[in-house]
């Protein structure tokens, strides 16, 4: 088995929906043999930063998950790495939880460029996903076909996305199958992710990498050039 990582993971520091610890994040990803992990809270809808905070504010806020996880990481053979989900926003609004749904998993984006790009998520989504890679950041289309309430419609953006997740463990079987057939239709590189919120799961998932991973810039690019494979497997 080569490097495995998961690009999908919300723990409670960040995500209001989550019960995960930051340390009981850690130390399942290396009981479950991971070579590292993407924590990616909510950045728009479930996220714990309060809505009275200043966009500076809000972004230092935000990070408190990740540095938690890294914290705890600190001496111990595992990698972790910095991204977001981002949940569509009702266009022109200022408010981060007046989402419309249809979530992307974000990788490549720093602390700086979140505090200079307020504006940049009131454009329009294929404004911000255009402004989103000419900071290097990675789009990855989060369970494109799952419907819930707060979804009001299904959005696919095929020549915007890096990437699909056909593997999600938080969805039915059936809509990480449509995820395939959307990968597929239009020959898209794929990714998995457990999307964990608590560890009472039976699977995780995620990609495998051929060889060591020390940066989310070298995940990145084992990903993109298709030198990645899409795991899932029984939780110890």
């Amino acid at each position: 088995m080569g490097y495995l990582f998961d690009l999908h993971c919300h723990n409670k520091e960040g995500s209001v929906c989550s019960r995960l610890p930051a340390k009981d994040m850690v130390d399942f990803y290396i009981k479950q043999g991971y070579s590292g992990f993407s924590v990616t809270n909510h950045f728009t809808g479930s996220t714990t930063v309060p809505d009275n905070y200043s966009w500076e504010d809000r972004v230092d806020h935000y990070f408190t998950g990740y540095e938690e996880c890294l914290k705890y990481a600190e001496g111990k053979d595992i990698k972790v790495f910095f991204g977001i989900e981002y949940s569509i926003l009702k266009f022109g609004t200022h408010d981060m939880h007046k989402i419309m749904g249809n979530d992307f998993v974000i990788l490549g984006l720093t602390r700086d460029w979140l505090k200079a790009n307020e504006e940049t998520f009131n454009k329009s989504t294929n404004e911000l996903f255009d402004a989103i890679h000419k900071a290097g950041g990675y789009i990855i289309h989060a369970h494109p076909f799952l419907e819930e309430d707060w979804i009001s419609h299904i959005q696919l953006f095929p020549q915007k996305e890096d990437a699909v997740e056909i593997m999600n463990m938080g969805v039915s079987d059936d809509t990480n199958a449509k995820a395939r057939w959307y990968a597929e239709a239009f020959n898209k590189t794929v990714t998995g992710g457990t999307d964990i919120h608590f560890t009472d799961i039976p699977y995780v998932s995620g990609v495998e990498c051929e060889k060591e991973i020390s940066t989310v810039e070298e995940l990145i690019d084992e990903i993109r050039n298709g030198r990645t494979k899409v795991i899932h497997k029984k939780v110890i």
